[in-house]
């Protein structure tokens, strides 16, 4: 009676999210971060999806990085560029929220938020 008895299975992890921050990144510093952590997410998607049957899910939280601006201080996520890619390597991302896109979580005084994002294997 392997899997759990044929049910779907939810993994819910907070993966790397990057060298602990003690300032708010610059945007040239916010891209030099992305470029750092996507290729580590992109395996951990790949290497999961060979474990996944369809309509397992993954709750994973990606890292959200607070960039300064001109005027402002904002928490930037990955680039959506990023989630096409986790779709096409087999996941469909679910809305976790009505209306809204990104579901942030972080302290007022943190660096780094994180992003909750839902992803179901196709």
């Amino acid at each position: 009676a392997g899997r759990f008895a044929e049910k779907n299975l939810t993994i819910i992890t907070e993966p790397y999210l990057g060298a602990p921050q003690n300032h708010a990144l610059s945007p040239t510093e916010a891209q030099d971060f992305s470029k750092t952590v996507r290729p580590l997410y992109r395996t951990f998607f790949v290497n999961m999806r060979t474990l996944l049957h369809p309509g397992d899910r993954l709750l994973i939280l990606l890292p959200a990085v607070r960039v300064r601006n001109k005027k402002s201080e904002s928490f930037t996520p990955l680039h959506r560029a990023f989630l096409d890619e986790i779709s096409a390597l087999g996941y469909r991302k679910q809305q976790l929220i009505p209306q809204e896109d990104i579901t942030l979580y972080a302290r007022p005084d943190a660096y780094v938020a994180r992003e909750i994002t839902l992803w179901e294997a196709a």
